[in-house]
């Protein structure tokens, strides 16, 4: 008897053991449930605060200083490009865009083609006169999360993928700093736009008889010596047309004699170097012209741009580069990431100077017919 209530004893012990050793996972069960419920309730509430955030304020005079001065320079380039745009057929202003400030986090959706749904977008206000239909996006936007979330993203669409789809309109969205923009006119949300989106929504569009690494960065390591010198004369005679072309009434003699003397120069650097030649051409081409509408969107709103503007320099003469570089104070790289975006600008400006209509061109070329800004200003300058 006293056996089995030993036994009885020892299994009811073991049953407590039991318990005791089953029920720590019994108790976490439901504390999981609670942190699972409290993080769905933070989010939740995140969302809503987010929401309401999103519809507060709609009124432009409401906004943030620095989103009105954005706003307001589009709508100043929107109103002064309605009937005569910045480029043949490149009605930007009709484009939806999205700018996003990475100083504030603002986002607005400008001018879109539908109506986007309110969860996510609130109409601003805007004055009367304007020409614009904003709606700022709340961050948790569906359509955004791709290029917010993902570091490598980029300051703009990349390379030669589809626009993506924001609230129902497709897209061209660009990044800026609106501190950077207050203190340079190169660096505002109108300037960054409008020069990155011509690449994408123009020139994808055109022909080009070189490699896609004709239009790119090229390498400056064989300029050199003899090539150097011929380069800078030039510049030396680049300069004269880009000091005309700062008038209000340019000379077209003088603009003809400028542009004239650095396409010889650079027939004489094409006996010597020919690759160099053609892929500075290509990259001229294409970032020059980019430039040349990014320039006429700025002034197009009243705002002084002039032809080889710098965060740290306004207008410097092309002839002070080569010089530069040969004392060793700056790298020949500058002629690959800075200098070919204003050379070819100012070819643009000076066949507009002479009447020569470049811009069909390029927009109209056959395969095997393309040509680069070089060859074209050539023509212009001996009509």
């Amino acid at each position: 008897m006293e056996s089995v209530q030993q036994q009885t004893l020892a299994d009811s012990g073991q049953q407590d053991g039991d318990k005791r050793k089953h029920g720590k996972p019994k108790r976490r069960l439901p504390r999981f449930r609670m942190v699972l419920l409290a993080i769905v309730v933070v989010l939740m509430a995140m969302a809503v605060f987010l929401t309401v955030k999103t519809h507060l304020a709609t009124r432009f005079e409401q906004l943030d200083e620095a989103d009105q001065q954005t706003l307001s320079q589009y709508a100043k380039f929107a109103a002064a490009t309605e009937h005569k745009g910045v480029w043949r057929d490149f009605p930007l202003y009709r484009q939806p865009v999205v700018s996003i400030d990475t100083d504030t986090h603002s986002m607005y959706l400008i001018n879109p083609e539908h109506e986007p749904g309110w969860l996510f977008a609130a109409r601003i206000t805007m004055p009367q006169d304007s020409p614009l239909k904003v709606y700022r996006l709340s961050s948790l936007t569906p359509g955004m999360q791709p290029i917010l979330r993902n570091p490598l993203s980029g300051n703009f669409p990349q390379g030669n993928k589809p626009l993506p789809t924001v609230a129902g309109n497709t897209v061209f969205w660009q990044r800026y700093s609106s501190k950077k923009a207050s203190q340079d006119p190169a660096q505002t949300f109108l300037a960054l736009v409008s020069h990155e989106s011509f690449h994408k929504l123009k020139q994808e569009q055109w022909n080009w008889d070189g490699s896609e690494g004709d239009t790119g960065r090229f390498f400056t390591d064989t300029l050199k010596g003899k090539k150097l010198e011929i380069l800078g004369e030039g510049y030396e005679s680049l300069t004269i047309a880009q000091q005309e072309l700062g008038k209000k009434t340019p000379d077209v003699q003088q603009v003809r004699k400028g542009v004239t003397g650095y396409l010889d120069a650079m027939d004489r650097l094409n006996k010597l170097d020919p690759e160099f030649v053609r892929k500075y051409a290509g990259e001229e081409t294409y970032e020059g012209t980019a430039q040349y509408v990014r320039d006429k969107a700025v002034r197009s709103t009243g705002t002084t741009l002039r032809i080889m503007h710098f965060s740290n320099k306004d207008n410097v003469p092309f002839s002070y580069v080569v010089p530069r570089i040969q004392s060793g104070k700056m790298d020949a790289s500058f002629l690959s990431s800075d200098l070919v975006y204003e050379t070819g600008a100012t070819l643009c400006e000076a066949m507009d100077t002479v009447g020569f209509d470049y811009q069909t061109y390029l927009d109209t070329a056959k395969p095997g017919n393309t040509k680069t800004l070089l060859q074209l200003a050539r023509t212009a300058m001996q009509q």
